[in-house]
């Protein structure tokens, strides 16, 4: 029987709900894309959803990205998790990766190749079958 190819799912976190809108439209082709507006929104989607991938705002209101990456890895460590920022503060950032929090860092506004290449990196094909 033919394995069926699944789209990976990717979880983003943004407080700014038009960066989510852009993020959904121009990869809902090619990616299961869950949208979340704040920590808690993400924390509750993925009690119902198994991301594969996160890319997670740094600056947010409430629940920042950092507190969300601790959340997200305790909750599923195995997601792949990037620190989405606009913000040039590498000491911080440097520090969440040091902690095992990300993977890495892809700044905003983000480029569409990078996250393409960031969820096929976590995502091999050859794991791509139905679950």
């Amino acid at each position: 029987m033919e394995d069926i190819l699944f789209k990976a799912t990717v979880l983003v976190v943004d407080d700014e709900v038009a960066n989510l809108k852009v993020f959904e439209r121009v990869f809902r082709k090619e990616f299961r894309i869950i949208a979340a507006a704040s920590g808690a929104a993400a924390l509750a989607a993925i009690v119902d959803t198994q991301p594969d991938v996160a890319f997670v705002d740094l600056r947010m209101p409430g629940m920042d990205g950092a507190a969300v990456l601790a959340a997200l890895r305790q909750a599923r460590p195995e997601t792949t998790r990037y620190l989405l920022t606009g913000f040039g503060d590498l000491s911080e950032v440097s520090a969440l990766i040091a902690e095992g929090l990300c993977v890495g860092v892809l700044p905003k506004p983000w480029d569409r190749e990078t996250i393409r290449t960031a969820v096929t990196a976590a995502v091999p094909t050859a794991s791509r079958t139905a679950r």
